[in-house]
């Protein structure tokens, strides 16, 4: 005849399992939490890293659109300073142009 154990020993083995059991499970949820912000930091680090990347397409092309206005503005003002340099030119053409033809002195 076989002797069951005393029920002060079966609740006391009960009991050091059910701690056992909620030790397990709260390192499974420490775990969980973990990795759960993790994956949120990893989400967050995705989200700005495609924000930086949209910033530095936008400053690119506002870097393209500068240098074209630039650049008009270099041919511009190599226009203004070609019609500078020919002023004399024109002065010197509109002066010859306005005099009274020479008479020959006799």
């Amino acid at each position: 005849m076989s002797r069951n154990p005393h029920p002060s020993v079966l609740r006391s083995e009960f009991q050091q399992q059910g701690d056992r059991y909620l030790r397990e499970l709260a390192a499974l949820a420490k775990e969980t939490v973990r990795s759960s912000e993790c994956h949120s930091k990893t989400c967050q680090i995705v989200k700005n890293a495609a924000a930086a990347e949209s910033s530095i397409k936008n400053t690119q092309l506002n870097l393209d659109r500068s240098r074209a206005v630039l650049e008009q503005l270099l041919d511009r003002s190599n226009s203004v300073v070609q019609a500078l340099e020919e002023l004399p030119k024109v002065q010197a053409n509109l002066k010859a142009s306005s005099l009274p033809p020479s008479t020959p002195s006799s």
